[in-house]
């Protein structure tokens, strides 16, 4: 099953008429629309809502490998980076409120822009501090609530760039239609994405965390290697390929752990 948060009838609206999703009645509590293989919740505005929103979405049945996403509208920060109607895929997402930052598991090639995704509690401005990319008000409370319940390789944000924190808003049902297309044919290919069972063995896992700690990988980048490297396994390639590759370089410096991460991260991904 996809699950689908949304904040705003408004976003919803082009992703039920896209997908023919149809209300369910006997649900009060939020606004949900379902068919066979997608279920989208209505969640309201602000991080809480859209905490509330995905647990109720989630709670019923939600199975291992079920995939949740996040779609709606978002303020960018750059103008020279992003342009209105960008799609963009979060590869880091920040509570502004406490500072808890999720990392969603990058392990699928995709054809849209990465980010930062920073979740506040209120409107922002463009004259505000901001640390991320991309600014929205309910990421990082979909992200804590899908995390209750699946692995953080099937929980994804996408954000459609709507403005630049200027109060100039581009028609959101526009940009969302605009980006359906697109979105839908990813949602296609790491929907058929389906680990059945367990492909790393005890000694395949020994050496995941055995390299982890060598390369000093934070908890974080030791989950998501460990995800990468299911991925590259059922796309029919030994472990050892990337342990080999980078098992005898020394890591001197901090900032060279992140380095050889993301050089990782693309290979398997590619």
């Amino acid at each position: 099953m996809i699950y689908i948060a949304v904040a705003l009838g408004a976003e919803g609206k082009k992703i039920i008429d896209y997908y023919g999703l149809k209300r369910d009645n006997s649900i009060k509590k939020f606004q949900v629309f379902k068919n066979d293989r997608i279920t989208l919740v209505i969640t309201g505005v602000g991080m809480l809502n859209a905490l509330a929103g995905t647990v109720f979405l989630l709670t019923p049945g939600c199975e291992k490998s079920d995939i949740l996403l996040n779609i709606g509208v978002c303020g960018a920060i750059n103008r020279e980076k992003y342009s209105i109607g960008d799609v963009v895929l979060a590869n880091k997402v920040i509570d502004r409120n406490n500072g808890v930052v999720f990392y969603p598991d990058m392990v699928f090639n995709h054809p849209f822009k990465e980010g930062t995704l920073e979740t506040f509690s209120h409107v922002v401005g463009e004259n505000e501090e901001i640390l991320g990319d991309i600014v929205d008000m309910e990421g990082a409370g979909v992200a804590k609530g899908g995390s209750i319940f699946l692995d953080t390789s099937r929980i994804y944000m996408l954000k459609i760039v709507s403005d630049y924190l200027d109060g100039d808003v581009e028609d959101i049902g526009k940009i969302i239609s605009e980006g359906m297309e697109k979105i839908d044919s990813w949602i296609s290919k790491i929907e058929n994405f389906q680990v059945e069972e367990e492909v790393l063995n005890w000694e395949d896992l020994d050496r995941i965390e055995s390299f982890a700690e060598k390369m000093r990988f934070t908890t974080t980048m030791t989950n998501e290697f460990k995800s990468l490297m299911e991925y590259y396994v059922i796309c029919g390639n030994p472990i050892d390929e990337i342990i080999d590759e980078y098992k005898n370089i020394e890591i001197v410096r901090k900032n060279e752990v992140k380095k050889i991460f993301d050089e990782i991260r693309r290979k398997v991904a590619k």
